[in-house]
């Protein structure tokens, strides 16, 4: 995924925080959040070049040399961070 801060993307499917299942009462950015629907549009908050994973279990953190990418979401108002496969830039000339 090579977007940079500005871009407006389209979520491919639907991204929850915390990548479980989807949550009605949940409240904005806790487990079971949904930030976007497939096809809800965002921008391109931030683009850090490296990104930091922590195992759920173990607590220990691995460093992966690719950028994350956090997008916020217009229709929840709400910013996560995105996987690869999750948003596609929009070509607003189409």
């Amino acid at each position: 995924m090579n977007l940079e801060e500005g871009t407006r993307v389209r979520a491919t499917k639907r991204i929850v925080e915390s990548d479980v299942e989807p949550d009605p009462e949940a409240e904005p950015c806790y487990p079971g959040w949904v930030h976007a629907e497939e096809g809800d549009e965002g921008e391109v908050a931030f683009v850090d070049p490296v990104t930091f994973v922590r195992d759920g279990e173990t607590g220990e953190v691995d460093r992966l040399d690719k950028p994350s990418i956090t997008v916020r979401f217009d229709q929840s108002g709400t910013a996560t961070l995105v996987l690869d496969g999750e948003v596609e830039a929009i070509d607003h000339r189409e």
